[in-house]
């Protein structure tokens, strides 16, 4: 007998997601960013300097006078708020890039410490004491960072850093940033860029392959993108990362029935998907996080997605619950690839934890969407991520995986 499945209990907590993150916008003699007025503000609100305010001293040399440190953070802000990371590294090495003492002290450092650290004192160079524009501003900076490390044009740049074991404090502040932002908080985050492209791939015929997409589809079905293909192993141990009725969705012949519909009302439209095939293809194994390995059914599930008050097909759903591999990366002008910032890594790394993908096998044509990042994503970015996971620096991994 055919179900008619709530929304909420297959796509909770998806359907509770924040809109898309825009950046921060930046206006020069905006007063809710005046350094001064925010010192001020902080000081009267907390009554003494709190922690993270000291951390400052490794910015700015140390501070003897509220001037002095108000203008480190004036400069500090305006710098990121341009986009300038090249100018914002040269600020840093000249306060603090050649301490010899700091750099042996991190690398000895509880990393959650260092990181905790760099957050904090970059959080306090939002100028804002507002929670929603203090990550608004340490969002943006988590992308420049990311676009400085790795894109062709700024990625000798970066490798300039590493080649000198001083420098390397810097690095851990940039890697903090871009694993907090993009991957430890940042994982469910959508960039309101990267769904307006996907969009327009959409909208010109292309299927978007969400590759370990799990059950995040709410925001996309929410922008009007029908056609998506979710390549996923649906590991048992991972429910955190799947919405609660991720079973529903994926199916199976003992679960759930051709027919079945879910019905989702957004503020334009209400959509209905209903499930058209469900085939077993055979079994994968796979090795969880707490070390059993599992016997999994490979399968492949349809769903098609009408317009309740059309009736119209307009998209098709595909499920292929199996481990991604290097063919799914083959380029194509049917299809757009889409990845989350943590499963990037695992695209890159040659490591324990990589997923097999040869990045240098890649089409030079093909870009992959990320969903926190403000631009897709390069075979030439994927190769220098590749090679800076080779490199003699020791911190944390640029991503971050639970299975």
């Amino acid at each position: 007998m055919m179900k008619k499945y709530p929304y909420n209990k297959i796509f909770n907590p998806w359907q509770y997601e924040e809109k898309p993150f825009t950046e921060f916008s930046f206006t020069k003699n905006n007063k809710n960013h005046n350094a001064e007025l925010f010192f001020i503000n902080l000081k009267n609100r907390l009554k003494n300097y709190p922690a993270s305010l000291r951390q400052i001293k490794h910015l700015c040399c140390g501070y003897k006078k509220e001037k002095f440190l108000i203008e480190q953070l004036e400069i500090i802000h305006g710098i990121a708020c341009n986009h300038e990371i090249a100018t914002l590294c040269d600020y840093f090495i000249k306060c603090y890039g050649t301490s010899y003492t700091l750099n042996q002290e991190e690398k000895h450092a509880s990393i959650d410490k260092v990181m905790a650290k760099y957050n904090s004192i970059l959080r306090l160079c939002s100028l804002s004491s507002k929670r929603n524009e203090q990550n608004q501003f340490l969002y943006t900076l988590a992308n420049d960072f990311f676009f400085f490390c790795f894109d062709p044009n700024t990625f000798y740049d970066f490798m300039q850093l590493t080649d000198k074991s001083n420098y390397h404090p810097l690095i851990r502040m940039i890697y903090s940033i871009i694993w907090i932002h993009l991957g430890s908080k940042g994982w469910c985050t959508w960039h309101h860029h990267t769904i307006e492209n996907l969009k327009k791939e959409s909208l010109q015929g292309k299927e978007i392959v969400y590759i370990a997409g799990g059950t995040d589809i709410y925001q996309l079905l929410k922008n009007g993108i029908y056609t998506i293909r979710v390549i996923d192993p649906f590991l048992p141990t991972q429910n955190t990362y799947y919405s609660n009725g991720w079973r529903t969705l994926v199916g199976g012949r003992d679960i759930d029935q051709i027919g079945d519909e879910i019905h989702i009302p957004f503020d334009d439209t209400t959509i209905i998907l209903k499930r058209i095939d469900y085939k077993q293809h055979g079994p994968f194994f796979a090795q969880l996080s707490n070390g059993k390995k599992r016997r999994l059914p490979e399968s492949t599930t349809l769903w098609h997605v009408y317009k309740k008050d059309t009736q119209k097909k307009c998209g098709v759903i595909t499920i292929n619950r199996r481990f991604t591999q290097q063919n799914d990366f083959s380029y194509s002008p049917k299809k757009t690839l889409l990845l989350s910032y943590n499963e990037l890594y695992f695209i890159a790394t040659s490591g324990e934890q990589s997923w097999g993908i040869d990045v240098h096998k890649l089409d030079p044509q093909l870009n992959i969407y990320i969903k926190q990042l403000r631009n897709p994503i390069s075979k030439k970015i994927l190769k220098n991520i590749s090679y800076t996971d080779q490199i003699d620096f020791s911190f944390i991994q640029l991503g971050n995986c639970i299975n």
